[in-house]
């Protein structure tokens, strides 16, 4: 009488649970990161955890083929199952914030003048980078700009519906002309580096500027020396921030390092 082969249990599966628990395992260290504030390794080990979300789907996928084809040889069933259960959820968790923030990212390039301006506020940032530390001089910045970076167009400096909100002149995006060819290095980081403004190309100066865009119970958004955005408010003559403890409250706009 002929014996049953010893099933064996599917490397392949065992590969695929070994992936989905590196990408739990990854997450966690994503937010013990986070919680530290060290963003560069939180930012890695969440690239680490969709990686390992993918392979484990995807060898859980072909383990459970092979099981199946093999079921009288091999075994392995559950973990296969469990491997493909477990990142399914995650990854279109993940799928799905990629495609909304592509989507908002787009709908934000048509229609929000912040988008451009968190543009210029990097491009602002990696001009130092790339300039030993330094950034450009006031009446030349936008130029210095599109030198730096020769993807960037005139488009960037406007509002993206300029026309239909009513906004004059070529450029919609100011440098704070007190940081005029400063060492971003010495700059505190909460002066304002880059902010809402209408005027000409080049368009350089301080608060004056504000009038430019005034609205009652409007505001406008600045970009900070520290990579930050916030909402001046005209009727508070304040930027509005958020504090844990404070929760919302007003704080006058710094312009000088």
């Amino acid at each position: 009488m002929d014996r049953e082969p010893i099933k064996k249990t599917s490397r392949i599966a065992v590969v695929s649970i070994y992936c989905v628990l590196a990408a739990i395992a990854s997450i966690i260290l994503s937010c013990f990161f986070t919680l530290f504030r060290i963003d560069p390794l939180a930012v890695i080990f969440i690239a680490g955890a969709e990686f390992f979300f993918c392979a484990g789907f995807v060898l859980g996928l072909l383990s459970l083929a092979v099981i199946i084809i093999c079921r009288k040889r091999t075994k392995g069933l559950l973990w296969a199952i469990l491997s493909i259960l477990l990142s399914v959820v995650p990854m279109y968790f993940i799928v799905g914030v990629w495609l909304g923030s592509k989507a908002r990212a787009e709908l934000g390039a048509a229609h929000v003048g912040t988008y451009n301006l968190r543009i210029l506020g990097k491009e602002m940032i990696k001009y130092s980078e790339n300039h030993n530390g330094y950034l450009p001089v006031d009446d030349q910045w936008c130029d210095a700009l599109m030198k730096n970076n020769l993807k960037l167009s005139e488009a960037n400096f406007r509002h993206p519906q300029s026309r239909i909100v009513g906004l004059k002149g070529e450029c919609h995006f100011a440098f704070n002309r007190s940081l005029s060819g400063m060492r971003l290095a010495d700059i505190p980081g909460d002066v304002v580096l880059v902010f809402e403004a209408d005027g000409d190309w080049n368009l350089n100066g301080t608060d004056e500027l504000l009038k430019t865009r005034y609205r009652e119970q409007g505001y406008i958004t600045i970009f900070f020396a520290n990579g930050k955005m916030s909402d001046y408010w005209f009727y508070k003559s304040a930027i509005r921030k958020f504090d844990k403890r404070r929760g919302m409250y007003y704080e006058q706009a710094r312009w000088n390092p």
